[in-house]
């Protein structure tokens, strides 16, 4: 008597690996737990936040670890909330533009505030990377809402716009963050950090194109990238 072995048919199991998430996806998940381990990790925190003295004896990583890093779990959850909700919809429209102002915002941000803050010792934070994204799906949706001339869609970003220059000009005037009670925190908010962010944001979006017609705002004429 014969006996045979049955074995799985093949078309039982996944042909891909389409049911695991992405790898943005794992990067965007990836920065989230290092910041988290990071906020209960008071050595951590120490070791990965903006020193200027510690980045001036060698300790470069500190330019981009820095903003893994926050004064309390109030300020981790308000910046990463953000970074969530605005990166997975950047990551869906483009990945590749999505981690280029990630990492650019990061580095710029840090450089700025090493040039331009000669006595700021100390920095933790996203909400300028934050910035960054905010601006990059801002003027995205803005570029294509006036050239198919959904009015309420630019109306809408351009709304939300101006609520994120108040909140600056807020928190420029008075030193303190909007959503988080920084004076409790023992911090003091960087405006800088998110006009640079603003600033990579709109520029990975636009660009000069050479010979074309002027704007009617005076400005040359932008088109979004490919």
């Amino acid at each position: 008597m014969s006996t045979t072995t049955t074995h799985p048919s093949n078309s039982m199991l996944p042909s891909n690996r389409s049911w695991l998430p992405s790898w943005p996806y794992l990067l965007l998940t990836g920065l989230a737990l290092l910041s988290l381990i990071a906020m209960v990790s008071p050595t951590l925190t120490l070791a990965w936040q903006f020193d200027r003295s510690a980045i001036q004896h060698g300790q470069w990583w500190r330019l981009l670890t820095g903003h893994l890093t926050h004064w309390n779990l109030d300020h981790w959850i308000w910046d990463w909330s953000t970074f969530v909700a605005l990166g997975l919809v950047s990551l869906k429209r483009s990945p590749q533009r999505t981690h280029m102002t990630i990492g650019i915002a990061a580095v710029s941000i840090s450089v700025a505030l090493w040039v331009w803050y000669p006595n700021l010792e100390t920095y933790r934070g996203l909400s300028g990377v934050d910035t960054a994204l905010f601006t990059l799906l801002a003027t995205e949706l803005l570029v294509q809402g006036l050239r198919d001339k959904r009015y309420l869609l630019t109306g809408m970003v351009l709304l939300c716009t101006v609520g994120l220059v108040a909140k600056m000009g807020y928190e420029m005037v008075t030193g303190n963050a909007l959503f988080v009670d920084s004076a409790a925190a023992g911090f003091e908010t960087i405006t800088l950090a998110h006009v640079v962010g603003a600033a990579v944001g709109i520029a990975m979006v636009v660009k000069l194109r050479a010979g074309s017609k002027c704007h009617p705002l005076g400005l040359a004429f932008f088109a979004p990238l490919p």
